[in-house]
């Protein structure tokens, strides 16, 4: 007898899900099995698949932390390897240098070297380009003793912020500041306490000078000649002394193109047989305009400012001087526009005669206070208000006419040094 075998028709059952294969982590029901899951070895952040089995070779794990470990060379041409503290000179240390004449030396063309405030030794310059800034102009100085304190030959320089103090013994070198064959700007620095045959020294040179104050000097105090080119602006004059004899001078210039506009000289010393402020003939221009000489005295000298052939002096004052005033050579339309007053001796002295000429005035500017160092002229009282040369060219700063002396001109608004 056979038998047949019995057939389970399994898609005929119902089946219960509650006896359905419960699997621990990381394993997965296979077969009616519990089987381990695949395993992923890509550890990259942007993987989101669940059964990625990349295994290639990208072992990179690390954290970029930013350490840029570049070390290609730089092929740009900036080759300066120098920063502003490189050139920091400072007399009580804690810079690079202490003295200047090191950094000086040491400097590539066209550096800055700033000075802290102290007291330095004589420098010399022999460079093509410089810039010298002190820290402040009363307390950072540079003293020459039997040297002068600062001499500068061919070399563009730009210098400010400084004292500077000298006792030069050459003849022909200025105590304080000597310029050979130099352009640029001096600005912001005071001459002081110097004595020599000169005291300040331009020659063969272009600068513009500004917001000089030259006091308590022995010597002849300003020279410039030997061709060039200067302007000498908005600085002040006072309590020197000029030497005795030929070269003796207060301010000298001749044989060169210069612009002497809105300076104060005031309580300086010339010796009788010595030059005031003398504007020798220019090369091609001399311009002498908005300048006031008050209180020098010249023991009784014919003349405090001369102007030679080629110059225009204009609206000037000298007042108060202990001997002349004006003297002005041939041509005489040079001299215009002046004001010349209480001079123990002429006004103006000139070749053929006394007199005040024509378009100058001998009347007294009244000043508003010289005794207390205000120079300007008393609003409402002074006859030289608007009484300079009526061009638009010389109109003060608020476009009406021209006042006479330091603080009118295009270029009077300013505050003495």
């Amino acid at each position: 007898m056979r038998f047949l075998p019995i057939v389970l028709l399994a898609a005929c059952i119902a089946v219960d899900d509650s006896s359905a294969l419960s699997c621990g982590p990381g394993t997965h029901e296979q077969g009616g099995l519990c089987v381990a899951d695949d395993t992923d070895t890509d550890t990259g952040s942007a993987d989101t698949g669940d059964e990625d089995t990349d295994t290639g070779g990208d072992t990179d794990t690390g954290t970029d932390t930013g350490g840029d470990t570049d070390t290609g060379t730089d092929t740009g041409g900036d080759t300066d390897t120098g920063t502003p503290a490189d050139w920091t000179v400072c007399a009580a240390g804690g810079a690079p240098y202490t003295e200047i004449q090191d950094a000086v030396d040491a400097a590539a063309e066209g550096d800055v070297i700033t000075v802290c405030a102290g007291t330095y030794d004589y420098v010399e310059i022999y460079r093509a380009e410089l810039t010298l800034v002190g820290e402040d102009r009363d307390t950072t100085i540079i003293t020459g003793g039997s040297h002068t304190a600062l001499f500068v030959d061919t070399t563009s320089l730009e210098l400010s912020g400084f004292t500077l103090t000298g006792d030069a013994r050459a003849t022909a070198n200025g105590a304080a500041l000597h310029l050979v064959d130099t352009t640029g700007t001096v600005s912001d620095i005071r001459i002081a306490d110097s004595t020599g045959s000169y005291i300040l020294w331009q020659e063969a040179s272009e600068v513009t000078w500004s917001r000089v104050l030259v006091e308590d000097n022995a010597g002849s105090i300003f020279t410039a000649y030997a061709g060039g080119s200067f302007v000498f602006r908005h600085s002040v004059f006072r309590n020197n002394r000029s030497n005795s004899g030929s070269g003796g001078s207060l301010f000298y210039v001749s044989g060169l193109d210069y612009e002497v506009s809105n300076n104060l000289f005031y309580d300086n010393e010339i010796a009788s047989n010595a030059e005031g402020s003398s504007f020798g003939e220019p090369a091609s221009a001399g311009w002498v305009y908005n300048n006031l000489w008050w209180r020098n005295d010249h023991h009784g000298a014919q003349y405090l400012v001369s102007a030679y052939s080629g110059v225009l002096l204009e609206n000037n004052i000298v007042a108060e001087t202990t001997g002349g005033g004006f003297l002005a050579y041939t041509p005489r339309d040079g001299l215009q526009y002046n004001a010349a007053y209480n001079n123990s001796g002429d006004d103006f002295a000139r070749n053929d005669g006394g007199g005040v000429p024509s378009g100058n005035l001998g009347d007294d500017c009244r000043l508003t206070d010289p005794e207390g160092g205000d120079f300007g002229l008393m609003a409402g009282f002074s006859p030289c208000i608007d009484a300079g040369n009526p061009l638009s060219g010389y109109n003060d700063a608020d476009s009406t006419p021209n006042d006479l002396g330091a603080f009118g001109g295009p270029n009077g608004a300013w505050t003495p040094p």
